[in-house]
């Protein structure tokens, strides 16, 4: 099944990428999906970043069939691979995620793109797929709105750690610009 969803953030291209790849915001999105458990790490490499969270979820709102099939908590294993930002400032991340021992994954991509000066889109768009014979589709059908649920959480986590960075620095001087700040 083909996912796409997209929406804008309030923010500089640079502000977006700095949160994308901030373990601390990776963590917040993690307990924002009710993650039981998770754990998060954030490898920083030539002009990219490889983001790795895994979050311990319940199945209690699965379809039975479903839950029968993967037990009454799955692990979510997602991996986040960040090229180096092209001539426009966009960047792209090649995205997976793993569902336990599941035949149950998507894959696809997630492009930061700057619209302006303070406006960036974030896309996400891939391919939730199945490999169980027979009922593969109905378990798809039953993963696909927990799948764009965690994507509005993480927009609505990123909305809130934009505002608190914004609040912490109004006229958008940070730290590290002030010279007088040494």
């Amino acid at each position: 099944m083909h996912i796409r969803e997209s929406f804008d953030y309030p923010a500089h291209i640079d502000d977006v990428w700095d949160m994308m790849t901030d373990e601390e915001f990776q963590s917040r999105v993690c307990l924002a999906t009710f993650a039981e458990s998770h754990s998060v790490a954030v490898t920083h490499h030539a002009d990219g970043a490889t983001v790795i969270s895994r979050r311990e979820m319940s199945t209690k709102g699965f379809p039975d069939f479903a839950r029968n099939l993967v037990g009454h908590t799955i692990t979510a294993a997602q991996t986040i691979d960040y090229g180096p930002p092209d001539a426009q400032g966009r960047r792209v991340g090649t995205m997976a995620i793993g569902l336990g021992h599941a035949p149950l994954g998507f894959k696809g991509r997630i492009t930061l793109t700057p619209i302006d000066e303070e406006i960036t889109e974030v896309a996400v768009e891939g391919e939730l797929t199945c490999g169980i014979p027979i009922v593969g589709g109905r378990i798809v059908q039953a993963a696909a709105p927990m799948v764009t649920a965690g994507i509005r959480k993480e927009k609505e986590q990123g909305l809130a750690w934009i505002e608190e960075l914004y609040e912490d620095y109004p006229d958008e001087e940070y730290p590290e610009d002030d010279p007088e700040a040494d």
